[in-house]
């Protein structure tokens, strides 16, 4: 029994413990730790941000963290409004790009008339609507996901910071 403490007493023992314990940890949160980083990082920025704000300016570090705080929402904001519209047209052009690929190069539009007269759409969508419609609200719900990740790690190392 003697050894077997002597065992735990030595620093690599001690130190493949804690390893052990932090990967059991790490695996128990797994799907909390999107949001567990985000929220660290966050509130490193802010706590750091505001110390240099409070520094500078003098005013309070609650303060100086809202401030951070709300620039940091107007900028994630304003990069969402003007992210979104740029992908928007970026999409919007494609099938005007695929147009002129098949105008210019005549096997490519052999092939796809070809393809389109044994191609049976209005058949293949009655049967995949349903598909197509769970791809379309499975992308949705990711969107929305991450989204609220985003903005439950803000809310959290908001709380952090103060």
């Amino acid at each position: 029994m003697a050894n077997f403490k002597e065992i735990f007493k030595r620093s690599d023992v001690q130190k493949l413990i804690a390893l052990i314990f932090i990967l059991i940890v790490l695996y128990i949160i797994r799907d909390l730790i999107s949001i567990v980083l985000l929220t660290t990082i966050f509130s490193y920025l802010a706590v750091k941000i505001a110390s240099k704000i409070n520094r500078w300016t003098k005013i309070p570090y609650g303060f100086s963290v809202l401030i951070f705080f709300i620039v940091s929402i107007i900028v994630f904001v304003m990069a969402f409004t003007f992210i979104v519209p740029t992908l928007v047209k970026q999409f919007a052009v494609i099938p005007d790009e695929v147009m002129k690929v098949v105008k210019n190069f005549p096997d490519i539009k052999k092939y796809l008339n070809d393809t389109y007269q044994n191609l049976d759409l209005l058949n293949e969508l009655t049967k995949n609507w349903k598909s197509l419609l769970e791809s379309g609200w499975d992308t949705l719900n990711v969107i929305g996901s991450v989204l609220s990740k985003v903005l439950l790690s803000i809310f959290l190392s908001f709380i952090f910071a103060i």
